[in-house]
């Protein structure tokens, strides 16, 4: 399985010890894991210059916490292609939900999840996420 976790760039102390600990945590699993700070992650582009490289993982992980315009394309992209992402937001601060105007007409699919955390629970919904 390849993962795929888009962190943008924080600005926060604490969100960057949260990106650190994600990190440290997607290590463990065993995974084939590309991190990027970019919406199209460069390793992934070389493989196959025709292909979407988002076409070649499995699942995104995206960390939301903070305004980034290129959470929305991620979200777009994975609700277009059924393709399991889990937005995280960190508790405490105020959320940056890019689907809120969507989700009061329409349902969403259920390969998206949306979660918020704090340090203590994120170790536990990375692993209910990836063992869906």
């Amino acid at each position: 399985m390849t993962l795929y976790a888009y962190l943008p760039k924080l600005f926060s102390k604490e969100l960057k010890e949260v990106e650190e600990q994600l990190v440290r945590l997607l290590e463990r699993t065993g995974e084939t894991v590309v991190l990027s700070t970019r919406p199209v992650p460069e390793e992934l582009a070389a493989r196959d210059p025709e292909q979407n490289p988002l076409d070649l993982v499995d699942a995104i992980i995206l960390e939301g916490t903070e305004p980034d315009p290129e959470v929305g394309y991620l979200l777009a992209y994975a609700i277009g292609q059924k393709k399991p992402l889990l937005h995280l937001t960190r508790k405490g601060h105020n959320r940056q939900n890019p689907l809120e105007t969507f989700t009061k007409s329409h349902r969403l699919p259920s390969s998206l999840v949306m979660a918020h955390y704090d340090p203590k629970s994120l170790e536990r919904i990375v692993v209910q996420f990836l063992g869906r």
